[in-house]
């Protein structure tokens, strides 16, 4: 499902065929196409409604990337020191794209966020900043 929807075979709007007629489309079971609709609803692709079915979705790229890496970050095999050197080589790349895509009215927001990170000690704040400035590069 997620090849057609990324193929757009299936557009942004759609609404998805019903579950049995997913099943013996692909061949599998119902169970099987309603954990994958689950996969594509994490992932933000499929929008599933009660009553109504599963309708494609925008594709946020963003919601993507955090669903896939922050849970990794947990994973006992991955140090601090992993989790900064996957860091370094996202954040340097998304910066250059940033960069080329700025505007007045981020480096003002931008320029916003680094002064109240200037004046927060408490650690919780810190990192809450820290994370927002990561969000907004």
């Amino acid at each position: 499902m997620r090849e057609l929807i990324l193929a757009s075979e299936w557009k942004i709007g759609d609404k998805l065929p019903a579950e049995t007629d997913l099943a013996n489309h692909f061949g599998v079971s119902r169970s099987s196409v309603r954990q994958a609709l689950q996969k594509l609803s994490a992932i933000g692709m499929v929008k599933t409604r009660v009553g109504e079915g599963s309708f494609v979705r925008q594709a946020d790229i963003g919601k993507q990337i955090e669903n896939i890496l922050l849970p990794t970050f947990y994973q006992p095999q991955f140090t601090t020191d992993t989790v900064l050197e996957l860091r370094y080589v996202v954040e340097v790349e998304t910066a250059g794209i940033a960069a080329h895509r700025v505007e007045p009215k981020d480096i003002l927001a931008l320029e916003n966020t680094f002064e109240r990170q200037k004046k927060i000690r408490k650690k919780e704040r810190y990192q809450v900043l820290q994370l927002m400035i990561s969000i907004f590069i």
